[in-house]
């Protein structure tokens, strides 16, 4: 039986070339702190046993503060968490948050 040959092929990684216009984008938009935001709630997921099942307490729960729309938005801002049919259902819960007091817990609104 005959061994097919190795390619002959480099075996170094060409970088894609990006168009100089658009290389500023995923900067501008925060793309690696939304991914690692992302990261952060499937590991809470992960560690609260399932999809979904994030902590709902105000002091404990994950808070994006990277970039966001702030036309016609109003300080204090309204965040909202919810969980689709993990611990068996669904619920959500609105909370304020000010950008000029980030460590301030604003209870709940009902």
């Amino acid at each position: 039986m005959v061994k097919p040959t190795k390619a002959t092929k480099s075996t170094t990684r060409k970088r894609p070339e990006i168009n100089p216009m658009i290389q500023g984008i995923p900067t501008a938009n925060d793309f690696r702190k939304k991914v690692e935001f992302i990261r952060l709630v499937v590991k809470e997921w992960v560690t609260n046993g399932g999809l979904g099942n994030s902590d709902m307490e105000p002091k404990t729960r994950l808070r994006w503060g990277g970039s966001r729309e702030l036309v016609n938005v109003k300080v204090p801002y309204k965040h909202v968490w919810v969980t689709v049919g993990a611990r068996d259902g669904d619920d959500r819960r609105v909370a304020w948050f000010d950008p000029k007091k980030p460590t301030v817990d604003i209870p709940d609104i009902e």
